[in-house]
């Protein structure tokens, strides 16, 4: 059975950027989780030793020494291991191929943390791939998976703009929808009918006026029904592990990382917002939302091309 403080650890270090001694090749063994001290670690084969950080990956035949206070170890098929003052841990591979929820909170994590390490540079501006000047920003549905067919389409409100064309279109091009308003939002209660589940949709947005300000182009996804299932599945097994009373920026992260897994980028950012940016333990939330600023970005820039 998984630990419990897996759950409660796993989204919080792995929003972090990962330690720069980290090897780039393959997957880890183990990551640090929880760090409360001073510790070092050897690569296999190596008698250099470095210090070791909050998330730093561990390969296999790595060394890992605690001087002070202690640290703890999440492997991949997700035991946990804390190392006390004055021991030393030799890593070593642990089977991981059990599809469970737990595997793809490891898998969703490592991405996060590849994301951290390879786009500092997007982190310091997170708004930047919505800040679209002289275009029409599209809040949602906006480059994500959706459980279920969306409620409605939402923009951001164009200075001077008194109406607006909304053009959805399926993955052959086929007009699904072409509809002109005035709001800055079109409903598609009475439409729902039309999108499919595992379809992909594209959606434009133009301003009818001389402007003919445009948003970039968009898509969203509905979950089949089986992926709907295991999703779910995955969220609940991942509730279900949560000790009572757990912190709720934890609770937001680590169910935060499922729906990223799943591509759901729309309910994670909801998650991360209902939580609010409060707290000692802030800066974790922060980085996870601009970090799934960056993952939406991407999946922006794929659909352009």
């Amino acid at each position: 059975m998984v630990h419990p403080i897996l759950v409660l650890l796993l989204s919080l270090c792995l929003a972090m950027p990962v330690a720069s001694q980290s090897r780039s090749e393959g997957a880890p063994a183990a990551i640090v989780m929880e760090f409360d001290g001073q510790a070092e670690f050897s690569r296999a084969g190596s008698k250099d030793w470095l210090p070791a950080e909050l998330s730093s990956k561990l390969f296999r035949g790595d060394r890992i020494r605690v001087l002070s206070g202690t640290a703890t170890l999440l492997s991949q098929d997700g035991r946990t291991a804390k190392i006390r003052p004055g021991a030393l841990a030799t890593i070593e591979n642990r089977d991981a191929s059990r599809q469970s929820a737990f595997k793809k909170l490891w898998e969703a994590v490592s991405e996060r943390a590849n994301l951290a390490s390879g786009h500092r540079h997007e982190l310091s501006a997170p708004g930047a791939v919505r800040t679209l000047a002289g275009k029409i920003d599209l809040i949602s549905p906006r480059n994500t998976a959706l459980l279920r067919a969306p409620r409605e389409v939402r923009w951001r409100p164009l200075e001077g703009a008194r109406a607006y064309r909304v053009s959805i279109r399926d993955g052959n091009g086929k007009k699904v929808l072409d509809q002109q308003v005035t709001e800055p939002r079109l409903s598609l209660s009475a439409s729902r009918h039309r999108f499919e589940k595992g379809a992909y949709y594209f959606i434009d947005i133009q301003d009818t006026g001389t402007g003919g300000a445009r948003s970039p182009r968009s898509f969203f996804q509905i979950l089949t029904e089986d992926e709907g299932q295991s999703a779910r599945a995955d969220l609940s097994s991942v509730e279900g592990s949560l000790p009572r009373g757990t912190d709720g920026i934890l609770q937001a992260l680590t169910q935060g990382a499922i729906y990223e897994h799943w591509e759901l980028l729309e309910d994670a950012m909801t998650i991360y917002r209902g939580v609010g940016i409060v707290g000692d333990r802030s800066s974790a939330l922060e980085q996870a939302r601009d970090l799934l600023y960056v993952k939406n970005g991407r999946r922006w820039a794929i659909a352009r091309h």
